[in-house]
């Protein structure tokens, strides 16, 4: 997957062997670890290509695949996969399974200038709804990756509500103190 990735800057004829032989093993795994394996590659080469064969399995019963899934779309370019967000984050069944989704989304904000509109709008959603601290936190970080004066606007207010440890601390990545009125 890495080689894929690095293999871009010397051009197309290096990266697709690669890439379609990353394709042959998440679309014929021989068994869970190296299926698990492929999608860490998968994740590794941030190629929008291998999106339809990793997209199965981000609803696999095996937890240890839906993860490798879900994390394997964190370098991606949000575009490719932002109608995923409000879905994947409504569906997930636990906090763990909230936060995982949220810091995936969190990951690829920061990595490419923020979360596209559609991103940011469900993240928007989901933190005044959101209970878990911890999911909050990496809503939090994608919101603050965003150029949008509103998202930040919400983020101050946010502060001035906000009574967790962990999630002013994020919150504090992206809003000066003295945006905070007395």
């Amino acid at each position: 997957g890495a080689l894929a990735d690095d293999a871009r800057r010397y051009g197309p004829e290096m990266v697709a062997p690669a890439i379609a032989d990353l394709r042959g093993r998440l679309e014929d795994p021989v068994h869970s670890e190296q299926l698990v394996v492929a999608l860490q590659a998968a994740g590794n080469a941030a190629s929008v290509e291998l999106l339809p064969a990793v997209q199965p399995y981000l609803d696999d019963e095996r937890r240890s695949v839906r993860n490798a899934a879900l994390e394997s779309l964190g370098r991606l370019p949000p575009a490719a996969t932002e109608d995923w967000f409000a879905p994947m984050l409504a569906a997930a069944d636990n906090v763990q399974a909230r936060t995982r989704v949220a810091m995936v989304y969190a990951k690829q904000a920061g990595l490419h200038g923020g979360p596209t509109a559609t991103v940011l709008a469900g993240a928007l959603a989901q933190l005044h709804a959101e209970s878990h601290p911890a999911v909050r936190r990496e809503l939090v970080a994608i919101i603050g990756a965003s150029k949008d004066p509103a998202a930040h606007q919400a983020l101050v207010g946010r502060m001035k509500r906000e009574s967790n440890g962990s999630v002013l601390v994020e919150l504090g990545r992206h809003v000066a103190i003295e945006e905070l009125d007395p």
